[in-house]
């Protein structure tokens, strides 16, 4: 089984970590303190605590795509580890809500302004469809549609050579 590299999840919510570094408008002091909050709880090994208060940023502010795309990423990386560890009935919903917000951030991000954070969002749905979901053609498409966006994504680039591109 592939080990994913989850260092570009990590980076992605570095970046939007604040709720501010790539939105489109600054995030409201509350959702700012949840996600914050949030993110203590997970490292504190509370997790579903730390994913409620993540799940409640995009609730908060619905139209945000930095709060769907650090939600998204973080269940990504959490899908992910189990996946490789074999929990995959265990990782199945946590992957598919994790797709969910991050094709919803796909949406929300506006292209001119937000094509890296918007590649990033393509990228990991490239990982899910290709590792998870084993539909290598839409993985493709994803990795494309990343690439597109933004050039010299090196995540997308390393795995589109698996493709032979």
């Amino acid at each position: 089984m592939k080990k994913w590299n989850c260092i570009s999840v990590v980076l992605a919510v570095a970046v939007c970590i604040s709720g501010s570094a790539c939105a489109q408008t600054p995030a409201s002091g509350k959702a700012v303190e949840l996600f914050q909050k949030g993110m203590t709880m997970i490292k504190e090994g509370k997790l579903n605590e730390g994913l409620e208060l993540l799940k409640q940023t995009t609730v908060l502010e619905p139209e945000k795509p930095d709060w769907h795309m650090d939600y998204g990423s973080i269940l990504f990386n959490i899908g992910a580890q189990l996946f490789q560890k074999g929990n995959t009935e265990t990782a199945k919903p946590i992957l598919q809500e994790s797709e969910r917000q991050l094709l919803l951030a796909t949406d929300l991000f506006v292209k001119s302004t937000d094509s890296a954070m918007k590649a990033q969002c393509f990228y990991l749905l490239g990982e899910i469809y290709r590792h998870v979901i084993n539909d290598k053609e839409k993985a493709k498409s994803f990795y494309q549609q990343s690439l597109a966006l933004y050039p010299q994504h090196a995540g997308a680039l390393e795995a589109l050579k698996g493709f032979g591109k």
